[in-house]
């Protein structure tokens, strides 16, 4: 898939199809392109990873708190992470009053100019909770091409995800593994590792397997409810792609990692009368009252 647009790209499949293979060699790659555009343009800012998918500890090691960030709540993705970025400084009516909130005491400004990736979407964003979809979330995927983000994300199931999410997608692929070793387990035998022996290095050069991706345009999929026609419309608008699964791939992340539950929390806000001297409702007023709503986040 071509990551040229600032948009949201969804990456869905069945149980093993490999798609956190597919976003974990898309991430190392992101990585690498940093470091050729901060060497080709060094006058200009560097974008940043912001996952939520574990990396190898020798990524870790050449990436992690310069252009690698991870995020385990979604929550985190209500601010840029960079300990020292330089946006930092401006004005903060720059990003409208809601940043001047009280649950904002450290001025924190909002995601801008990264890639983020979300593993297993559904997970915290699932299709029963399109309603609990908090405003500034909604805000992240409405306004990520204005605030120079892309937002790759992956699902078993397409209708899992919130409609919230769905309606904001600029680009989906399906995933197949036409071909593969079987699942690796403790109780079971190591997966054969073939190779010509004259010709490759074992190490490297290994086939496990090929994952095809089939690109498509998301609208097909909310305005066809019937799979057998979905998949007729999927057929005739494809882009395909392809990915040899090799040792070197798996090793990139952790294959065993958890994606943490949803914990919905509450945001506390308060709106009070826009005339601060108003006797009635106002701040100053004695027996001014806020009117209190709490939104799961």
């Amino acid at each position: 898939m071509n990551y040229n647009d600032f948009t949201l790209y969804l990456r869905y499949g069945d149980k093993g199809s490999g798609k956190s293979l597919l976003g974990a060699v898309t991430q190392v790659d992101f990585l690498r392109e940093y470091d050729f555009m901060k060497e080709r343009f060094s006058v200009l800012p560097q974008r940043v990873l912001f996952t939520s998918e574990k990396l190898n500890d020798e990524i870790e090691k050449e990436f992690l708190g310069r252009t690698l960030f991870y995020w385990s709540d979604p929550k985190q993705l209500k601010y840029c992470p960079r300990p020292d970025c330089w946006k930092k400084n401006l004005d903060i009516r720059t990003y409208g009053l809601d940043y001047e909130h009280q649950n904002n005491p450290e001025k924190k400004h909002p995601c801008h100019d990264m890639d983020i990736y979300w593993s297993e979407i559904g997970r915290h964003l699932g299709a029963d909770r399109s309603k609990d979809t908090p405003y500034w979330l909604k805000d992240l995927f409405a306004f990520c091409r204005k605030d120079g983000n892309r937002i790759l994300m992956d699902t078993q199931v397409y209708e899992d995800i919130s409609i919230a999410v769905r309606r904001q997608l600029g680009h989906a692929s399906f995933c197949v593994k036409d071909y593969g070793s079987r699942d690796i387990s403790a109780t079971e035998p190591a997966p054969v590792e073939w190779t010509l022996k004259n010709f490759f290095d074992l190490k490297k050069h290994v086939v496990w397997g090929h994952i095809s991706e089939y690109e498509f345009d998301p609208k097909y999929l909310e305005w066809e409810r019937d799979p057998e026609a979905r998949m007729k419309l999927q057929e005739e608008n494809k882009k395909v792609s392809g990915l040899f699964i090799r040792k070197k791939y798996i090793d990139i992340y952790d294959t065993k990692h958890r994606i943490p539950p949803y914990k919905a929390g509450l945001e506390h806000v308060e709106y009070w009368c826009e005339n601060e001297n108003c006797e009635m409702h106002g701040k100053r007023a004695l027996k001014g009252k806020a009117k209190i709503e709490h939104y799961k986040i």
